[in-house]
């Protein structure tokens, strides 16, 4: 017994047959049925309009590893099947906006070049160091509120999670200050000497770790890449200086105070 059959619709051919040509009517046989659908041959290069598109890439230091090497790969591939006619541009962002290549029409060498362009796209890295420190800053303040009730142990955790992000972004000097902080929301003991230290590390990360008053707090702060001073304190210190009169000072003499009698109007 053989079982196949062939059906045409509108150019889209169907054909099914069982796994096995022949089997017996006597015997049990488990079988499947292989379903085949042929689409007519369509030359899609012709009917498809041209298309212009312009991908956006993350590059900050967020993208680190697989993140940017899948996202590189994605955009070649979609370059090479772009056809003549259609039109490519490649834009990149971290805390500012690029424009890599403005669009254009495609050409084989073109293709070549763009492909060259993306390939080259690494992280940069400066900006995750600042959203590292932020995130620092956000766990810390969670973790606290969590070692406030008590819940040790998901202070932990919430510093442990950003310890991991932190690492396989490759943000090593800013997971160190993770781990120093996750020390002081391990217990009681450690959440309550260590008041001084977290209150630092929080103000050192906004205001530079000049504005932090605890000794350990401004050796992790610098490790971390935190600033002595920002950039607006500096500021406020050189205008200071500038408006601060000089006045030659004059010794103080033995003879006392000289008491003037006010002037009534």
């Amino acid at each position: 017994m053989r079982v196949c059959a062939v059906a045409t619709v509108d150019d889209m051919k169907t054909t099914a047959r069982l796994t096995h040509e022949k089997i017996r009517f006597d015997a049990p046989k488990e079988l499947h049925l292989a379903v085949e659908l042929r689409a007519p041959s369509v030359d899609w290069q012709k009917r498809r309009p041209p298309v212009c598109v312009l991908p956006v890439i993350d590059v900050s230091g967020s993208m680190q590893g697989a993140k940017l090497h899948y996202a590189k790969q994605s955009v070649m591939k979609l370059v090479d099947h772009l056809a003549p006619g259609d039109f490519f541009g490649l834009v990149t962002f971290t805390d500012e906006i690029a424009t890599l290549a403005p669009p254009a029409e495609m050409t084989q060498p073109r293709k070549g070049a763009l492909k060259a362009v993306v390939g080259q796209l690494e992280p940069t890295r400066e900006v995750d160091e600042v959203v590292a420190l932020a995130q620092l800053v956000r766990a810390q303040i969670e973790a606290e509120t969590r070692a406030r009730g008590g819940e040790f142990g998901e202070a932990k955790r919430v510093m442990h999670q950003l310890l991991l992000s932190l690492r396989s972004r490759g943000r090593a000097s800013a997971a160190v200050a993770c781990e120093r902080v996750m020390a002081t929301v391990a217990n009681s003991a450690a959440y309550a000497d260590s008041a001084a230290f977290r209150t630092s590390m929080k103000a050192g990360v906004t205001r530079g770790s000049r504005g932090s008053k605890h000794a350990e707090a401004v050796a992790v702060l610098c490790q971390a890449g935190v600033q002595l001073s920002t950039g607006a304190q500096d500021a406020m210190a050189d205008r200071f200086e500038e408006k601060k009169p000089k006045t030659p000072h004059k010794p103080r003499t033995s003879g006392g105070l000289t008491r003037k009698r006010s002037k009534r109007w």
